[in-house]
């Protein structure tokens, strides 16, 4: 028989109750179709709505959590506000960027870094200061019911897995319908979408050169419709969706 959890193990409610910020990208990724640089724009908009996060720290082993400091009315003064604060690192040096090696198979997390240059104070959950000397990334645990809600993670599954149902080989045709005329396969949804974005950052960046940054003051539905003018649209229209994953793909981009 299994050994009782211990209700005082942190570390075991942490495992149970919350998810890596590594996981959410990880899922985020495979949802828009590999585009990685939208993973820490979706999570930080969560973050900076109120999605609960916590810090982790682990120095030889010893973990320790932190939660991000209260932020004062002032909206940049909350620790998610840089948009750099989350970065795509590599697992076993997180100096090094993914932006950087992107065409590397190295195992990526995602991170929250810290500038050498901040004030701000890290305290455990039971309110003591983390001494952080030589620590620049941390790891971010989601609380994982919120996360969900957020769009950060996938629904658990209500229902277990039905398993694969086996379908009857059908007859082999007859020769005569070998013959016939073979519809062509339909493009595969992954493909077309990553294309339709593709096309909409192409005319982005020509209403908007030369990086295609939109302005604050044009509001998604009003570039939809500017788009879908465009004569390169004439016929094949984008979604509001589309327009607005292309704008975030935009902004997220390193910009040289």
């Amino acid at each position: 028989m299994p050994e009782a959890k211990d209700p005082n193990n942190t570390e075991a409610a942490f495992d149970e109750n919350w998810a890596s910020a590594t996981e959410a990208g990880e899922y985020l990724t495979q949802n828009n179709f590999g585009a990685w640089v939208l993973a820490p724009v979706l999570i930080r908009e969560a973050l900076l709505g109120g999605c609960p996060a916590v810090l982790e720290l682990d120095q030889g082993g010893q973990k320790s959590y932190a939660l991000p400091p209260l932020p004062t009315s002032d909206p940049t003064s909350n620790f998610w506000f840089p948009p750099d604060r989350l970065r795509w690192v590599n697992a076993l040096n997180p100096s090094m960027r993914r932006e950087d090696f992107f065409d590397r198979p190295w195992p990526w997390e995602l991170r929250a870094y810290l500038s050498p240059s901040e004030s701000q104070e890290l305290r455990d959950i039971e309110g003591r200061p983390l001494a952080r000397e030589q620590v620049r990334t941390l790891r971010v645990l989601l609380r994982r019911p919120p996360a969900i809600e957020w769009g950060l993670l996938p629904p658990p599954s209500a229902l277990p897995a039905e398993p694969p149902r086996v379908e009857p080989v059908p007859p082999p045709k007859p020769a005569s319908a070998l013959t016939s005329a073979v519809e062509p396969k339909p493009e595969p949804e992954a493909e077309h979408t990553r294309w339709q974005r593709d096309r909409v950052i192409a005319v982005m960046k020509e209403f908007y050169s030369p990086h295609g940054i939109r302005p604050k003051s044009v509001s998604i539905q009003a570039l939809t419709d500017r788009i879908n003018r465009h004569k390169e649209f004439q016929g094949n229209q984008v979604s509001h969706d589309t327009v607005r994953l292309a704008d975030i793909e935009i902004k997220a981009a390193p910009q040289k």
